[in-house]
């Protein structure tokens, strides 16, 4: 359902039947419900807030960050707890851009690699889509800050971070 409503093309009908059995849905499920709805008819919030809040209610905080964990294994569907928050973050950053959650799921994600990547295929693929959502929605595409670097007490480098100048690498070489 969520990737034909994607397409252009929603079943509003099945979507709603399966709100109704969001109960029985695991957590990655409601996360593609709520975007699903919010594909559909992204002012009309009521579904869209049971579920968040359903999502949300599910959630384990750490030291580490937010994330979800499923109570069952879904091997079938390629599902693991690091693929499932991956998708609860891209949800809420659809519908919540403005929550001060996200950071914190961002940040467990972020923990949950090894290396550079996530274990499989399926947790990097989510990951990098969700990622890349909150960073469209965050700023951070769009850095404007000052920036320096101090070495005992004497400034070595200064400067401001726009978006002109944010992938150009300064290389800097203490002896």
């Amino acid at each position: 359902l969520y990737a034909v409503a994607q397409a252009g093309s929603p079943n509003v009908s099945r979507t709603v039947n399966l709100y109704e059995e969001r109960a029985r849905l695991s957590l990655y499920a409601r996360a593609l419900l709520v975007m699903t709805f919010h594909e559909i008819d992204p002012p009309t919030t009521d579904r869209i807030d049971t579920l968040t809040a359903d999502l949300l209610a599910d959630s384990i905080t750490s030291a580490n960050g937010i994330h979800w964990e499923e109570a069952d294994r879904d091997f079938w569907n390629w599902n693991t707890d690091t693929r499932t928050t991956a998708m609860v973050l891209q949800a809420l950053t659809r519908v919540m851009p403005e929550s001060d959650l996200l950071p914190n799921i961002v940040r467990w994600l972020m923990v949950a690699r090894s290396g550079d990547t996530w274990e499989t295929i399926q947790e990097t693929a989510w990951s990098l889509m969700a990622l890349t959502d909150y960073m469209t929605i965050s700023g951070d595409l769009r850095p404007d800050y000052p920036f320096g670097v101090t070495f005992n007490d004497e400034t070595l480098v200064e400067g401001q971070t726009t978006p002109d100048n944010a992938t150009v690498m300064r290389r800097l070489v203490v002896d």
